[in-house]
Formats: C-alpha cells, sequence, structure tokens
C-alpha cells in the first residue's frame, strides 16, 4: 500500500513538471504581428533642372545603373555661353595685345635703322671730306700725321651709333619681355575659363539620373519638359524585396528582449516562408496597432514598435503579414 501511494505522488509530480515546462516554454516565447518593409528612395536634385526625357514609369522593374532620366540644367546652359564669349574676348584680346607689340617692335626698329642710316651717312660724308682735307694738308704743309677734327666728329658719330645700338636692343628686350608676360596673363585667364567651361560640360553630362539599386518604380512625379525646383522629388525607386519587419509588441505584454537578439519570422499566409532577423530597435511610446494587425480585428489595441532587419536575400513581399516568435531573455 505504501508502495502504491509513493508510485501516485510520483506520477504526480511527473505531471506537474509537464505542465511546468510547457507553461514556462508557452511564457519564454510570445508571437506577434508585423509587416515586411522596404526604405525606398526619391531621386532629386539639389539644384533646378529642366527634365527632357524619362526612361521609367510607374511599375517598372529596373536594374542598379539603368537610365531612367534625362534632363539639363538651364542655368548651365547660359552660364556655359556666357564663358564661351568670355574666351572668344580673350582671345582676341590676346591677338591685340601680340599685334600692339608687334607694331611697336616695327616701329622700334624702322627709327633705329634710320638713325643707324643717318648717322652711317654722315660718318661717310665726314670721311670723304676728311680724305680731301688730308690731301690738300699734304700739298700745303707737307704734315701726314696732323690729326683733324673732322676725326674727332666720325670717333663721336660711331659711338653715336654704338649706344643707339644698346638703346635699342634694350627696348627690344623689354618690348619682347612685355609681349611674354602679357600672352601668360591671357592664357592664365583663358585656361581658367576653359576649365569651368570644362566643369559645366561635366555637370551636364552628370544630369542623366541611374538607378542607384535594383528595384522598382513606385512612382514619378514629374513630366517631360517640366521645370523643376532644387530638391524636387522626381521619382521614387524601392527595393525589389523587403528589408525590415515593422511588429508591433502589445503593451500587456513583459516580454524581455535585448538589441541584437535573433528572432524568427514567418508569413501569415504562406508557412513555408521562414526566415530569422535581427531585433535593431524599439520605440518607447504606444500607438495603435494597425486593423490588419490586431489579433481580434474588432477590438481596438496599442504596443510598441519594433524593428528587425531581414537579411538582404528573403522571400517576404514587401508589406505581407509577419508573425514574429520572440523569446524572452533567461
Amino acid at each position: 500500500m505504501k508502495f502504491n501511494i509513493l508510485y501516485a505522488l510520483w506520477v504526480l509530480f511527473f505531471g506537474l513538471s509537464i505542465m511546468l515546462v510547457y507553461s514556462f516554454s508557452n511564457k519564454a516565447a510570445i508571437e506577434l504581428f508585423g509587416a515586411a518593409e522596404t526604405e525606398g528612395q526619391v531621386l532629386s536634385y539639389e539644384y533646378p533642372i529642366l527634365v527632357r526625357q524619362i526612361k521609367v514609369h510607374t511599375g517598372d522593374a529596373v536594374h542598379k545603373g539603368d537610365t531612367l532620366l534625362v534632363a539639363i540644367r538651364p542655368d548651365l546652359d547660359k552660364q556655359s555661353v556666357l564663358k564661351s564669349g568670355e574666351l572668344q574676348q580673350d582671345r582676341a584680346a590676346k591677338q591685340a595685345s601680340k599685334e600692339d607689340i608687334r607694331n611697336e617692335i616695327e616701329k622700334l626698329t624702322s627709327e633705329h635703322q634710320s638713325k643707324i642710316n643717318n648717322l652711317k651717312t654722315d660718318i661717310q660724308l665726314l670721311e670723304a671730306e676728311e680724305a680731301a682735307q688730308s690731301d690738300l694738308r699734304q700739298l700745303v704743309s707737307n704734315e701726314r700725321n696732323s690729326r683733324s677734327l673732322l676725326l674727332d666728329k666720325i670717333q663721336l658719330l660711331e659711338n653715336t651709333i654704338r649706344n643707339e645700338e644698346r638703346r635699342f636692343r634694350t627696348q627690344l628686350r623689354q618690348l619682347q619681355a612685355q609681349d611674354a608676360a602679357m600672352a601668360e596673363v591671357h592664357d592664365t585667364k583663358m585656361q581658367a575659363v576653359h576649365q569651368e567651361i570644362l566643369f559645366m560640360k561635366e555637370a551636364q553630362s552628370k544630369l542623366v539620373l541611374v538607378a542607384p539599386m535594383d528595384g522598382f518604380i513606385e512612382n514619378v512625379t514629374v513630366f517631360e519638359n517640366e521645370t523643376t525646383s532644387q530638391y524636387k522629388g522626381l521619382l521614387k525607386i524601392n527595393p525589389k524585396m523587403p528589408d525590415k519587419v515593422k511588429g508591433f509588441l502589445p503593451e500587456a505584454s513583459e516580454a524581455l528582449y535585448r538589441m541584437g537578439d535573433t528572432v524568427q519570422l514567418r508569413s501569415s499566409t504562406r508557412p513555408t516562408v521562414l526566415h530569422s532577423g535581427i531585433l535593431v530597435g524599439a520605440a518607447p511610446q504606444l500607438v495603435e496597432l494597425p486593423l490588419r494587425l490586431r489579433k481580434i480585428q474588432e477590438i481596438k489595441a496599442w504596443g510598441r514598435e519594433v524593428y528587425i532587419k531581414l537579411p538582404p536575400q528573403n522571400e517576404f513581399f514587401i508589406g505581407e503579414k509577419v508573425v514574429i516568435t520572440l523569446r524572452n531573455i533567461k
């Protein structure tokens, strides 16, 4: 009889243990609902543009690098025309400066040559006169070695020629240096203007808007030949698959969790679609749960938002209802 009582107590203990384990396992993991979401990207420019051509439509699938839109910057077109005109003016100014210097050099050379020729002519006349006087002096006084004043004049004119040559070379070098300096000034300015024009052309080439990722076009908010303001959204592109799940932890829940915990996810309508995710955030405030994420849709409920990062490759649909299994910290 004693044996039977012990046996009964052992069976009762075993049953209670099973119930406790079952109850603990239910408390160790809770289920809540969420929805698979993605962060779309609104594409825009930081300056006004004129839309020339739109290559895509709402709902189109695109690959990274595909051309979505072609535009121009009217302000750059205007500036480019002005800079091109400025470049032509600089070229004309450089040519005019070279012509002025060349004319001055020609004038200087002409005046110099005229002076030299006149001086040489004066020297020839004096030499002829000196030769005649020398012969006359020999006949009259028989003095061959007497120095004439004409020779002093000839020497003075020869010195004048040498001084004139030095003056001419100095002025010529100055004009040539001035020519080189002016050319450098014009070349530097033209190079700067040319670089500005190249920058504008490069900026215009960047107005071909390409897809930053594989995905689909959610909407297009502009039309062809429309002029837009800076930062105006042109179109919105979404990834092909969701990258996060936003769930709602009921306000009555006392679940304990840590950021970085791994949670289990499954589609509410496709039970074979299973993935794990990483808990990355939780909001401190309570919000009303969306209708489709309530356990009983007719009864309003509140909870805290939790955010779960999905793996890059997953089978969930964007907006799909997801069951989240969250395990308590032991």
